[in-house]
């Protein structure tokens, strides 16, 4: 149970993470203030590590949800699979920021590598946002569109159907 409530909570850092650290780096980069850009790299890295957990813990929630009366299999696949896309990039994101940390001393690779970075954390930020929003769909009905709640009634009543057969 508790993996479940770690891949909720979490799951939340690097979708503001991310792009949040990307804002700080943008600023940074504009105002040309090394400061400003580690807190937005050190930020980014966070937000990187945090998905770590999340990823993980998500096969054990999804084994919680599952059996839920309200929850399709359809939903969970397309949130697994959106993860499948945002995970590495969450990653990549996290490791480009990181060497722009360590390789700080080298002005010319660290300029390449900091856009980088600023290029992966913007595009993975909509990717991320994507997978979040079909994460919450999962447990958040509110969130969900006409059809995903014709789908998620008609996952329910074949649940409950299959329920009635064994009683």
């Amino acid at each position: 149970m508790w993996s479940a409530y770690i891949h909720l909570i979490f799951s939340h850092i690097p979708v503001l993470f991310i792009p949040l650290g990307f804002i700080i780096l943008a600023w940074g980069l504009q105002k040309q203030d090394q400061s400003i850009k580690n807190v937005g790299l050190i930020i980014i890295i966070c937000g990187s590590l945090f998905a770590i957990p999340v990823f993980l813990m998500g096969e054990r929630a999804k084994k919680i949800v599952e059996n839920k009366h309200d929850v399709s299999a359809q939903m969970i696949e397309e949130h697994e699979e959106a993860t499948d896309v945002a995970f590495p990039i969450i990653l990549l994101t996290g490791t480009l920021a990181m060497l722009v940390l360590v390789f700080r001393k080298n002005k010319e690779m660290v300029h390449k590598l900091i856009l980088a970075t600023a290029l992966v954390a913007i595009v993975g930020s909509g990717i991320i946002f994507r997978t979040a929003n079909l994460g919450g769909k999962i447990s958040h009905s509110e969130l969900r569109t006409d059809n995903e709640k014709n789908l998620s009634r008609d996952t329910a009543k074949k649940k409950e159907h299959v329920k009635g057969d064994h009683d």
